[in-house]
């Protein structure tokens, strides 16, 4: 090594000389002279000296994980009275600084930024169509067109959706309802448990059929199910007509992932934040005018679905729906805003109290769980209707990324309601529970005690995360 002499330069410039050459010197020693086995590849990223040349900050990069890191910078602080006498020999300074060893993150940090940004590149066209949302290729509007056909050529028409309608489900459907009867088609609303309570104030909701003694007998031309696929999750519907539907009389329209649209009768448009919004398409593809009633219907859908438009499922399609919805006088932002959800009653608030009581969070996993039981209901004089937008609540902690809600049902079963508000998808786990709904909003049935559910659905969350 070339011995220098640094004493004889301007002050001004000294520890910025100084520090090159020790991390020139330093470089070489760790390569070429220390024989430590816990030294891993190491690279002397930036040496730094005070101004008073007494002490130098060593930064090392190794590569490595992060025990290797550890190891590494352990073997040079043992090792720097060696790296010095080493130092002393080659290069002659006044003072002789003390070595203090440092693990150097900013490649880390530039790699991990990096691998950051390119994978923004990535994902933006992907991001980009997800703020769009719903687009229509032409096979979706042959379908729209195919539905619309086959509505036209049918004289008698069961509508229904999935048992326990939502706003979405009982909105897109009566939409359907009111072009149909329009149509003086002779058609029929059936839907297992009824009309909501909560949407008992909507215009039709007394045409909605509950009582499945009158459909046994009965025929249809067509059975058009909305929000769901026709199966099991139906209900009463679906296991008086299953033996009667075929690809030919069956329409369905939905949004969920689990249905499978292998029929020109079916159309899934998953990236749809309602059924509502595939409804309205639907309508404009063939050319159907709007009324007040069906924009109304339609607005509930999406209003409900998105919760308020607040959740993920939001897209620029969805508000522009809303937008176009809103030039009917039907259809009033706070009025409907507050009927949906500022309107409960005393027996609610107090359920909720009682659900707020059973919540527990676990802090590591970010789960909140809580429960309602039967006794609950009976307390507050309420049921499982009076529980919408309940699991929200639990959602809206802070903390917790995914809420669960179980509600305990006539027969003891409890229906558990899911939520998550990160990036985690609640199908795998729902869909094992024998469950369906979508990404981010699930649900399903357990027929074992509340603590043995509870613990099965903790367990199970926390080996998936």
């Amino acid at each position: 090594m070339k011995i220098e002499n640094l004493d004889s330069e301007k002050k001004f410039a000294r520890s910025d000389r100084v520090a090159e050459l020790l991390k020139r010197a330093i470089s070489e020693i760790i390569q070429n002279k220390l024989k430590d086995s816990r030294v891993g590849f190491t690279t002397v990223s930036a040496v730094k000296v005070s101004n008073d040349l007494r002490i130098a900050n060593v930064y090392v990069s190794v590569f490595g994980k992060n025990y290797e890191k550890k190891q590494t910078l352990e073997a040079l602080e043992d090792s720097k009275q060696f790296i010095r006498t080493l130092i002393g020999k080659n290069v002659i300074l006044k003072y002789l600084p003390d070595l203090h060893f440092f693990i150097d993150d900013s490649l880390d940090y530039s790699e991990k930024m990096t691998n950051i940004i390119s994978g923004i590149k990535q994902q933006s066209s992907e991001n980009l169509k997800k703020k769009i949302g719903l687009e229509l290729t032409d096979d979706d509007i042959q379908k729209l067109k195919n539905i619309n056909n086959r509505l036209m050529n049918a004289e008698r028409i069961l509508l229904t959706t999935h048992l326990r309608a939502d706003g979405d489900a009982f909105g897109s459907l009566m939409s359907i309802y009111n072009y149909l009867d329009g149509l003086n088609k002779k058609v029929k609303v059936v839907i297992d448990h009824g009309c909501p309570q909560y949407l008992a104030w909507l215009p039709d909701s007394g045409l909605i059929e509950d009582n499945k003694n009158l459909l046994i007998d009965k025929n249809f031309d067509l059975y058009v199910c909305i929000d769901s696929d026709f199966e099991k999750r139906v209900g009463y519907p679906y296991e008086i007509f299953k033996d009667k539907v075929n690809d030919n009389n069956l329409i369905v329209i939905d949004h969920h992932p689990e249905t499978i649209a292998n029929t020109n009768l079916k159309i899934l448009k998953t990236e749809a934040a309602a059924a509502a919004e595939i409804i309205y398409y639907f309508f404009k593809v063939n050319d159907i005018p709007l009324n007040d009633k069906i924009a109304l219907y339609l607005y509930v859908g999406l209003l409900t679905d998105t919760w308020m438009f607040s959740q993920e499922n939001t897209t620029s399609t969805t508000l522009y729906i809303a937008s176009e919805l809103l030039k009917f006088e039907t259809v009033q932002p706070y009025q409907l805003t507050m009927r949906l959800f500022e309107n409960k009653t005393l027996g609610q608030t107090k359920l909720l109290g009682k659900l707020i009581e059973t919540i527990e969070v676990d802090e590591k996993y970010k789960i909140g769980i809580g429960h309602i039981s039967l006794e609950m209901f009976k307390e507050t004089n309420t049921t499982e209707e009076d529980t919408e937008g309940f699991v929200n609540i639990i959602r809206a902690l802070k903390g917790v990324n995914i809420a669960v809600l179980l509600k305990q049902q006539k027969d003891g079963k409890f229906k558990v309601n899911l939520r998550s508000k990160d990036k985690f998808n609640l199908l795998p786990f729902v869909k094992k529970m024998g469950g369906g709904g979508h990404i981010k909003a699930a649900g399903f049935t357990s027929e074992l005690p509340l603590i043995e559910t509870k613990k099965i659905i903790l367990e199970e969350l926390r080996k998936m995360l």
